[in-house]
């Protein structure tokens, strides 16, 4: 590859990185010099089957259900507490909606037990526990609220997140949480730098997304560390955050057209 698979710009070497666990050893990451979207050479190049055994063997160790303080999960309980206040307050719908990439549907077993909010689980590695969809279920099929928690950072391929952008309806939104950052750091010990991670996105970038995608504005909430992406603009969107964040007295939520570059 020779090209950003975000925005088709020309890349250049950034740094390399020795794990010497899951199989790996020095792993090459190269930068996009137009929009800055980091990502690693060796898991683009990698054989797919080697790259899904990795992939597996990594989330079986950190996604078990009975693992307290696990490193690299999303904030699900935040998560829960952000969608069922988007959903009271009119600017999401979680009646047709589809968490792709759920792992074993931690945030929807949060949703149904403390909130009474059901939605739909789909994962290619794991089985979800309770409403588990399959790949011919969801084929060809849209939803009004896409949602995806720490999956971003495992593309390898740019099919990979039109893919999941691919099940979001004409009007609908899609949520999802990853680290994006203005610009990431040429650091091989930086914290996100883990042997699944190979996809690391910047403000740029996601912009550059948005529109090749067709969403119009974004809204974050930095406590679920989530974003939701609208294509149709939600009616009287920007009064209703500012009554939310009157409410909880706190800046809870940021909304503006295009993307919210939150971290910068």
């Amino acid at each position: 590859m020779t090209e950003c698979f975000i925005c088709c710009h020309q890349i250049q070497f950034y740094f390399r990185k020795q794990f010497n666990e899951f199989g790996l050893d020095n792993v090459d990451y190269y930068k996009c010099t137009n929009c800055g979207f980091v990502f690693s050479k060796t898991h683009n190049e990698m054989d797919y089957n080697k790259w899904e055994k990795i992939n597996i063997a990594f989330h079986e160790k950190i996604e078990n259900p009975n693992t307290i303080n696990s490193t690299n999960q999303p904030p699900y309980l935040h998560q829960a507490v952000m969608l069922n206040t988007l959903l009271k307050n009119d600017i999401i719908t979680l009646d047709n909606c589809l968490d792709w990439g759920s792992g074993y549907g931690t945030l929807s077993k949060v949703l149904a037990k403390y909130f009474g909010i059901n939605i739909n689980n789909y994962d290619k590695y794991m089985s979800p526990q309770q409403n588990c969809l399959s790949s011919r279920e969801i084929a060809e099929k849209k939803f009004m609220t896409v949602i995806n928690s720490a999956v971003f950072e495992h593309v390898t391929h740019r099919r990979f997140l039109d893919e999941i952008n691919s099940y979001v309806s004409d009007e609908g939104c899609l949520i999802f949480h990853t680290v994006v950052c203005e610009k990431i750091p040429k650091d091989p010990n930086w914290f996100y730098l883990l042997p699944v991670h190979c996809a690391f996105h910047t403000n740029k970038s996601m912009g550059v997304l948005m529109e090749q995608w067709g969403y119009s504005s974004s809204l974050y909430c930095p406590t679920a560390k989530m974003w939701v992406l609208y294509k149709k603009k939600p009616k009287n969107i920007e009064s209703i955050v500012k009554a939310i964040n009157t409410e909880f007295q706190n800046n809870y939520l940021h909304y503006k057209l295009g993307f919210v570059d939150y971290w910068k």
